[in-house]
């Protein structure tokens, strides 16, 4: 055996094992909150010089705390077949509610209803799906049916839904699926938030991009065997 086959092999195997680890590793979304969730709590609003309303405006909900940067956050549906879905798939982002101590009250200020001294009433918070493209589902985690609406008893909890691609949509790594929402309040303490959009990209599947590693591999050893 050559030497120069013998190399080709050794990285071969090494980059094969190497793209079998990173397919095989978790992709979360990026941004957006701590990376995997969004904060919902609440604010006043401010003038065109960033100080408070005076009055204050309605407290009105709010999805994170610059929920406009969301435009450049995707969050990676991941293929999955075999089980009760079959295409793809993420938990991410979920939602969960503005901790106390985590409330913000520079800026914009993002305040937590869970703080009595801030609080304007626990909120009962209700989700509207207002757009979702066709071929992207946001499905309840518990049951897999759509949802277009869903309400959240007392103070919103820490939930996930399910966002899902089918298979039989015969996505493209890298198309790209977006979700615009709002919330509301049925109580009437806080106004609606502004709507939101999500953006949820395809990624590969683990075995095409094995493929599609070890190929390229093997096209740079070729030319350099050729040099």
């Amino acid at each position: 055996m050559s030497t120069n086959l013998t190399i080709q092999r050794h990285w071969c195997g090494v980059m094969t094992a190497f793209l079998m680890a990173v397919a095989a590793a978790p992709v979360l979304g990026h941004g957006g909150g701590d990376g995997t969730h969004l904060t919902v709590g609440y604010y006043y609003g401010h003038d065109a010089d960033e100080n408070p309303a005076d009055p204050p405006w309605p407290p009105t909900l709010l999805v994170d705390t610059h929920p406009w940067e969301l435009g450049d956050v995707y969050y990676d549906l991941e293929y999955t077949s075999g089980g009760l879905l079959n295409g793809w798939v993420s938990q991410v982002p979920g939602f969960e509610p503005l901790a106390a101590e985590d409330q913000e009250f520079e800026g914009h200020g993002f305040f937590s209803w869970l703080d009595a001294n801030y609080s304007h009433g626990i909120p009962h918070v209700q989700l509207h799906v207002d757009h979702v493209d066709a071929g992207l589902q946001i499905l309840n985690p518990d049951t897999l049916q759509p949802i277009s609406t869903i309400s959240f008893t007392e103070a919103f909890p820490h939930t996930h839904f399910t966002y899902y691609v089918p298979a039989s949509q015969s996505a493209a790594p890298g198309d790209i699926y977006t979700a615009t929402l709002h919330l509301h309040d049925l109580n009437g303490n806080l106004a609606d938030s502004q709507a939101f959009t999500l953006q949820f990209r395809i990624v590969p599947e683990p075995a095409s991009l094995v493929l599609l590693g070890t190929g390229a591999v093997m096209v740079v050893l070729r030319r350099r065997t050729a040099m």
